[in-house]
């Protein structure tokens, strides 16, 4: 008439399934996409000084100051864009393999959405 009564204490948590292979490939490439940001940013700070040369030919009236100013204006618009950047890619991937239905499907879209034109 009446089941077994049940065992005291929490159940017993469902065991947590592995992400489908498409989206674990997209977190590597996310990952790898994060390295050659790293990798990009290491590169424009090694060559800062070809920068110098391309704002002095840009602008042979600059003086000392004003070429500094803007070698360091330069570089730090670089420095700050490269580091969201990596941000951003380790923040996908970090979404996209704990949580990859709701948080792919959002990341691709807000991340692309600027990048292609909108249909008519």
């Amino acid at each position: 008439m009446y089941g077994p009564f049940p065992a005291s204490g929490p159940a017993p948590a469902a065991p947590r399934l592995a992400p489908p292979r498409p989206v674990q490939n997209a977190v590597r490439l996310m990952y790898a996409g994060a390295a050659l940001e790293v990798i990009a940013f290491v590169v424009a700070l090694a060559t800062r000084g070809s920068l110098r040369t391309a704002i002095l030919t840009a602008h042979p009236g600059y003086t000392t100051v004003q070429l500094h100013r803007a070698e360091v204006a330069s570089t730090l618009v670089l420095a700050v864009g490269a580091v969201i950047a990596i941000g951003l890619w380790v923040w996908m991937a970090q979404a996209n393999r704990c949580r990859p239905m709701r948080t792919a499907r959002t990341s691709n879209w807000t991340g692309s959405s600027g990048c292609h034109p909108r249909p008519p």
